[in-house]
């Protein structure tokens, strides 16, 4: 895993899994939601456009996460 200062976790690398799931690990005190260190799911941003649009609420919006 790495740390990003920025966002105050810990990332896994999908690439480093079967199912090429992102771990992450919240630092205490850090900026994300509550409901995002307690539920994460992470999905391509084309896969969540329709959802995003349809959405009543969106907690923490797409984000260009790198390569």
């Amino acid at each position: 895993m790495r740390y990003s200062e920025s966002n105050k976790l810990w990332l896994g690398n999908p690439n480093d899994y079967d199912f090429k799931i992102e771990y992450l690990m919240f630092k205490e005190g850090g900026y994300s939601p509550e409901v995002m260190q307690k539920t994460h799911m992470l999905h391509t941003r084309r896969m969540m456009i329709p959802y995003l649009e349809d959405a009543d609420e969106v907690i923490f919006g797409p984000v260009d996460a790198g390569p």
